[in-house]
Parts: C-alpha cells; structure tokens; sequence
C-alpha cells in the first residue's frame, strides 16, 4: 500500500466513527430523519472510500462505525449532531480519522462513568 492508501484508510475510519455516531442519533429518543439522512451520507461515502482503498478498507469501516456506536450511545441527543458533523469533517484530516477510531472509545467509557451521576442530587432532595 501506498502513502495515499494509508489516508484513505484513515478516512475511511473516520467516516465509520461519524456513520456509528449516526446510527446512535437514530437509536436516541429524538427525531430520527435527519440521524437516518447522516447515517446514509456517512455510510455511503465511508463505504465508497473504503472499497476504493482496500480489499479490507470496508472491515475498517465496519469496525470503527460498530464501536462508535456502542461507545457514544449514552451522549446527550442534542449533541449528536454536532458531533456526527465534526466527527465526518475530522475524518479528512490526516491521521485524525484513526484518532477518531482509537478515542471514541476512551470518551464512550467516560460517557458510561458519568451516566450515573447524572441526578445525583435528587436523592438529597428526596429526603422528607
């Protein structure tokens, strides 16, 4: 493989992140058009990268936009879209769409630990 491969790769990446994030944001209580719109761009255009780089470009893909999904299941509905946004526009840049592949879980487990604080203080206020 060539230097313009590995980038493509990366991208591909990125896209899968941004196409899981997508798929979330469908899962999520709220409005599920423009999460299902998202979710066709980011997997249509990953998809097309990745079989454009590689024969195992789509596993890449495949694999970034499963483990997007778990890990950002939790992340607050009006976020989502700002973070599919950036997510698919970070995919470009160099290098940053493996980023994307290897932190997305590290932030998805931070969701997880602080889901449970979230009404902490109700408790407090539950005492009569």
């Amino acid at each position: 493989m060539e230097l313009f491969d590995w980038y493509w790769l990366g991208v591909s990446a990125g896209l899968g992140v941004a196409a899981g994030t997508a798929a979330a944001w469908i899962q999520s209580a709220g409005p599920r058009v423009p999460g299902a719109i998202a979710f066709a761009v980011a997997a249509l255009v990953g998809i097309f990268v990745a079989f454009f780089v590689a024969a195992w470009g789509p596993a890449v893909w495949a694999g970034a936009a499963t483990v997007a999904w778990v890990a950002l299941r939790r992340l607050v509905r009006a976020a989502f879209p700002a973070a599919f946004l950036g997510l698919a526009l970070l995919a470009f840049v160099p290098l940053i769409g493996y980023v994307e592949a290897v932190i997305t879980p590290l932030v998805g487990g931070r969701l997880r630990r602080r889901a449970g604080e979230k009404y902490a203080g109700l408790r407090v206020l539950a005492k009569d």
